[in-house]
């Protein structure tokens, strides 16, 4: 938690740190799984400190929130699966920018308009104090700059915040926008420049303004569900967790039977975290298929991980101090697979290349060394909440 005067640090003064006054909060993000799950614990964090939380987001988005007991509001696609069902969304061209790009014309400019009417006549009944965005929330960020509403950015993406780099992208976005330049744009669809960046300093020391990563996992599983899976790692020797986040490892067959048909050759059994959907049910002494589960619980014991390079995902394999095989689908996670290789982390490949990725880290203690020396210099996810909602307190009149 927060050591004194770790409040003051972060922009609130002693005597506000010691009794808030009651604030109102919109929390907007709109995404992926990876784009929610660092806010919940910096919400969990305003709630302490006196604050009213109302999120608004996509409607996929909006199935964990009512999980977890959150009121919110959707905005987006009706499709309540919306992006999570485009497979064009997954290229790793110009670095991530063209997936970017296609999230912004194919799934928030269509309804762009109307979300962020939506989004007014919120703030016009419910009165925000201040509006925490993240992700693609470019109606929330809109309509908060319209309204003349406090407007704190906690990004997850370090590229969003370089001037300039997607001004060729979103122009059916850009067209909807109550913007006089490019620059002003920016503001809106990127959250850039933010207040803070959710990243671990120690993971890439160049990004500017990066607080820590308040990672969170805390789905629950069925009591059925966690058996199994505490009672299949208690009976395999080495094994290497393998996940794809949380929507590109629902329509990845080929990658899902890909990893089943290598294992044999390896030397550790494959824990498939996601791959139940696509394979159904395996549980062997080789190979176990799950829908969710808690990465930190997958992790524990595991040799290597192979992922898709999500930051959350990224995070979570080095904080356990596991070597990962990074194959990255689009987004950031070309980027982040970079990085993973730069600390000696582990290897970025393709699916060709999977294979022969393992069997060197397997043949290689150096990158086991590596990931757990790296994440003894992380921040922590507690720490790293408590400095985000810091900067929301702060930023509230």
């Amino acid at each position: 938690m927060t050591a004194p005067g770790e409040f003051a640090q972060w922009g609130v003064g002693a005597d506000r740190e010691a009794k808030l006054p009651r604030r109102r909060v919109v929390v907007a993000t709109f995404g992926s799984a990876g784009d929610l799950f660092p806010l919940i614990p910096v919400v969990g964090r305003l709630q302490q400190h006196n604050c009213e939380v109302l999120w608004i987001c996509n409607r996929t988005l909006g199935l964990f929130l009512r999980a977890l007991g959150y009121r919110s509001v959707s905005v987006g696609p009706p499709n309540e699966f919306g992006a999570g069902n485009d497979g064009t969304l997954l290229t790793t061209r110009f670095d991530g920018w063209a997936s970017w790009s296609r999230l912004m014309d194919g799934h928030i400019a269509p309804t762009l308009s109307s979300d962020i009417s939506t989004v007014q006549s919120v703030f016009d009944k419910w009165r925000p104090d201040v509006v925490l965005a993240s992700g693609f929330a470019v109606a929330c960020r809109e309509a908060a700059l319209r309204h003349g509403i406090p407007l704190v950015d906690l990004s997850i993406y370090p590229q969003h915040q370089l001037a300039g780099s997607g001004r060729r992208l979103g122009h059916a976005v850009r067209s909807q926008l109550e913007a006089d330049d490019w620059r002003s744009a920016e503001r809106s669809m990127w959250g850039s420049p933010a207040s803070a960046i959710l990243a671990e300093p120690a993971f890439d020391p160049r990004v500017h303004g990066a607080i820590g990563y308040p990672y969170w996992d805390g789905l629950a599983t069925s009591q059925t569900d966690h058996e199994e899976q505490a009672q299949w790692i208690e009976s395999v020797g080495q094994y290497a967790v393998v996940c794809l986040g949380s929507f590109i490892g629902l329509d990845a067959t080929a990658f899902w039977t890909s990893m089943c048909e290598m294992q044999p050759a390896l030397r550790v059994s494959l824990l498939l975290v996601g791959a139940r959907h696509a394979l159904g049910v395996l549980n062997t002494q080789n190979l176990l298929t799950t829908a969710y589960m808690p990465l930190r619980d997958a992790l524990h014991g595991a040799v290597l991980s192979v992922h898709h390079g999500g930051l959350g995902t990224t995070v979570a394999s080095i904080a356990a101090g596991c070597p990962a095989v990074v194959v990255p689908h689009g987004f950031d996670q070309a980027r982040n697979a970079r990085i993973v290789e730069g600390h000696h982390a582990g290897l970025s490949a393709a699916l060709s290349t999977v294979e022969a990725a393992i069997r060197t880290i397997l043949g290689d203690r150096s990158y086991a060394s590596a990931a757990s020396d790296l994440s003894t210099r992380f921040v922590g996810p507690e720490i790293a909440a408590d400095r985000a909602a810091a900067i929301v307190l702060g930023s509230a009149p």
